[in-house]
């Protein structure tokens, strides 16, 4: 135990900040933690406008990271990024639970120009105005592996708002996230996002008052944006009569293949069929109850992929394809024979 206590000791070479005004924590070049998963808790106390602020070329590695609230005025550093604040710098996040925070933009984690990668971590309770878990504004993120869940913004982007950027989603999972306006899942403003074997379900348009998606996608909008979907599975987000997918713009080109959305989409080798979730997910009035969407053997998402822009993992980690095709989804269903 000490001499976990020494590394961390050494490796968090951070400069204590006034938490009733800042940040937390500075991370300063290569800072690493290698110790159990989750069991360190950074913890912002509600009065942090950042837990974590992340310098270039940083590595935040295996921690809780909760209680910031960025809610100052404007849409300055202090409206933003609540868990993590990066600006400008390249940084890579994984094996992190970001739970918790409050932001005016990016509950979870505000990219302002930077270039990140978000790996095996999960982004859940977040809330903001714009962008519940995290908001990409000019920057460049690649998330793989990564769930949000139970996330919730106030106007756009329940769990992930992009502006002017277009990150690429791989392997990740968007579940009981919600918006009062649209994009219960995520909101593109320009940009070209990717999603590869994602699954989206679950996530929902909501006033908070009783009335469900009267503006917006229930899943994925887009003013502006021409997102391309491989293999990704959109299914069971609310309201089920207003669409999974929204396109506002002149040049606007929305590219969806082998996917299965609920309501149908126009694309190559694209369903409109019930997924066969190991167990749905379910909104109990407004609490999120989390299911388990590996594929049971009768779903018809198994070998309906394409190698086309897929990974050769899952979220599991498990190789694809483990039939004759890849699967549609973040989860590879695995045989047991």
């Amino acid at each position: 135990v000490l001499s976990h206590l020494l590394t961390v000791m050494f490796l968090l070479f951070f400069f204590f900040k006034d938490t009733a005004t800042t940040e937390i924590y500075t991370l300063s070049l290569h800072d690493a933690l290698p110790i159990s998963i989750h069991v360190t808790i950074f913890d912002g106390g509600g009065t942090a406008n950042h837990v974590i602020v992340a310098a270039d070329r940083a590595v935040i590695d295996g921690l809780t990271i909760t209680g910031g609230r960025a809610d100052g005025n404007g849409n300055g550093e202090e409206a933003a990024g609540g868990g993590i604040f990066i600006s400008s710098s390249s940084v890579t996040i994984q094996r992190c639970r970001i739970e918790g925070n409050f932001a005016n933009m990016g509950g979870g984690i505000y990219n302002d120009g930077g270039v990140i990668v978000v790996i095996d971590s999960s982004l859940s309770g977040n809330e903001a105005v714009w962008g519940g878990a995290m908001e990409n504004y000019q920057g460049s993120a690649l998330i793989i592996n990564t769930s949000f869940s139970k996330n919730r913004s106030q106007q756009n982007g329940g769990a992930v708002s992009n502006y002017f950027s277009s990150p690429v989603f791989v392997n990740s999972v968007f579940s009981g996230n919600e918006t009062t306006f649209s994009g219960g899942a995520v909101f593109n403003y320009e940009g070209s996002p990717v999603f590869a074997n994602c699954t989206l379900t679950g996530n929902r348009v909501f006033d908070g008052a009783g009335t469900i998606g009267k503006l917006g996608a229930s899943t994925i909008g887009n003013l502006g944006a021409s997102p391309t979907i491989i293999n990704s599975l959109l299914w069971n987000n609310q309201p089920v009569d207003n669409p999974e997918i929204t396109a506002i713009g002149s040049s606007v080109t929305v590219t969806v293949r082998y996917s299965d959305v609920q309501g149908g989409y126009a694309g190559s080798g694209n369903m409109d069929q019930s997924p066969a979730f190991m167990d749905d997910g379910s909104w109990n009035g407004n609490v999120w109850v989390e299911g388990d969407y590996h594929l049971t053997s009768g779903s018809p998402l198994i070998d309906s992929g394409t190698s086309g822009g897929a990974p050769n993992f899952d979220k599991d980690g498990n190789f694809r394809p483990q039939g004759q095709w890849h699967d549609i989804g973040a989860f590879e269903y695995l045989s047991e024979n």
